[in-house]
């Protein structure tokens, strides 16, 4: 999943099993987040395809 991300230029880290945490600033653009949940997405629909 981490190397999903970083294909969309996202970075990711600190995962503790089962858990996601998302710690934008209070200054992150909606353009920002819209590529951070857009990578975040395409990393999960990857998950999907090899369960």
């Amino acid at each position: 999943m981490l190397g999903k991300c970083l294909e969309k230029g996202v970075l990711l880290g600190g995962f503790v099993p089962n858990t996601l945490r998302i710690g934008a600033s209070l200054t992150v653009s909606k353009a920002d987040m819209d590529k951070a949940i857009d990578a975040l997405d395409g990393a999960l629909d990857h998950l999907d395809t090899l369960a």
